[in-house]
């Protein structure tokens, strides 16, 4: 039977050694010229090749009938069109440096599943940064600020920074603004480490951030803050 390698293998890779190994599928595959140009059939095939090459650094084995078990087809695929239009190759027309592009190892030697994991959680995502800074009694530097919660973020959960912060500016009520942290000061220096874990009460919460903050806006932003995180402060 043929061996055919898909072209720009290693694009797909991804954890090659993992078990089950894991390959990725990019947004820009829709808009390629091997998907636009392919039937339904053979979009399908196209994709279970990539799983089924997964196991053989890209490789595949033109087997109709396995791959018409394994991906559930109602027929025997045809993969003249994907040979056609270059997405699988000849193994024997790949050229060297693309077989050790295909056998370049994206992840450090011995890396565990938790830290496959903790790349995953790294990834970009939606910052709560607003609703921190919302509760800051002190805003300045906004900028270096949303820099440090999105990486203390990595490491704890925004809730609690948030919360944190919450009871720092309860403290500051009333005190001296000079003397009032930064928040990305605040940050720096870890300081949600020294204020517990514990959220405070939400009604004293609304009280004493009445007596800090003037603005009707604020105090309107803080306790639909305040509310989000502990429930309706009840009496």
């Amino acid at each position: 039977m043929a061996r055919y390698r898909i072209r720009n293998w290693a694009k797909f890779q991804h954890y090659k050694d993992r078990n089950p190994p894991w390959i990725k599928l990019h947004v820009e595959i829709l808009s390629s010229a091997d998907w636009v140009t392919l039937d339904d059939a053979s979009k399908l095939l196209a994709v279970v090749c990539m799983i089924v090459g997964a196991k053989d650094q890209g490789c595949i084995t033109a087997d109709a009938k396995y791959f018409k078990r394994v991906a559930y087809l109602s027929k025997a695929p045809d993969f003249n069109p994907l040979v056609e239009c270059g997405f699988l190759e000849p193994l024997a027309a790949a050229s060297k440096p693309e077989q050790e592009q295909a056998e370049f190892r994206p992840e450090k030697e011995g890396e565990t599943e938790k830290e496959a994991e903790k790349i995953i959680i790294a990834q970009p995502r939606a910052s709560r940064f607003g609703d921190f800074w919302a509760v800051c009694p002190k805003k300045v530097g906004k900028g270096k600020a949303k820099s440090l919660f999105d990486r203390a973020c990595r490491e704890t959960g925004p809730d609690l920074l948030i919360a944190a912060m919450q009871r720092y500016a309860i403290s500051r009520a009333g005190e001296d603004a000079q003397f009032t942290k930064h928040p990305a000061t605040w940050l720096s220096q870890r300081c949600w480490e020294d204020e517990g874990t514990g959220p405070p009460q939400a009604s004293a919460e609304i009280i004493a951030l009445r007596s800090a903050f003037s603005d009707p806006e604020e105090l309107e932003l803080q306790r639909q803050m305040t509310e989000r995180t502990y429930g309706k402060a009840t009496n």
